[in-house]
């Protein structure tokens, strides 16, 4: 996919030419393909894909067209169907998400900008879903949580406001589930109890 890059042996191994950014987060996905997904130094978002025996390398960044990556950008990834999201932050807050569907290459969208969001807040976690649609949520700096939302439209809410749930902790982790029909999204109070954020099609509440 998109193969630039060389490999050498090493102690049985495969070495990489591009380094990692010191203390990158990772990120994987199997799409038929194992694949590996991290920061480099130059803030570029890379992709290493495994296919049987052979080993092939894309720099997302560029291939998307979409902006370099905020220092210590949080990364997340899915696969909906044909389609691949590689998520991340841009310098300027924003999520950015750049989309492999094959047969076409790569292309990128500003997830924030699109869902009418507020940018993240520095340091943000990031995670995403699907439902049948494809979810970002992360912090922003009003310490809410925010959900962007796309289903062949863009849409975005504010999920603290929405549920009635406390402000998130500065910092603070994020975990999304889809259980059947449910939805939820935790995260820590500044309290430093853990919330939940419940959906069921009705709207956002506070699991009690």
């Amino acid at each position: 996919m998109h193969g630039r890059g060389k490999w050498a042996a090493l102690g049985g191994g495969l070495l990489f030419c591009w380094a990692a950014q010191a203390q990158t987060i990772l990120t994987n996905y199997q799409d038929g393909t194992q694949n590996i997904v991290f920061v480099g130094p130059d803030q570029h978002i890379y992709q290493i894909v495994a296919t049987g025996s052979t080993w092939v390398s894309a720099d997302v960044t560029a291939a998307a067209g979409l902006p370099v990556a905020a220092t210590g950008t949080a990364l997340s990834s899915f696969v909906d169907g044909n389609a691949i999201g590689i998520s991340f932050f841009g310098s300027n807050q924003h999520a950015y998400e750049a989309v492999y569907v094959a047969g076409q290459g790569w292309s990128g969208v500003d997830v924030t900008a699109a869902a009418n969001l507020p940018a993240a807040a520095v340091g943000s976690a990031l995670t995403t879903y699907l439902d049948g649609d494809q979810n970002w949520v992360y912090q922003g700096a009003s310490q809410h949580i925010y959900e962007a939302v796309f289903n062949g439209a863009w849409s975005g809410f504010d999920v603290t406001a929405a549920s009635g749930l406390p402000t998130a902790a500065s910092g603070t982790a994020i975990s999304s589930f889809v259980d059947g029909n449910a939805i939820g999204i935790s995260f820590f109070g500044s309290n430093q109890h853990a919330y939940e954020a419940f959906y069921l099609g009705q709207g956002w509440v506070e699991w009690m």
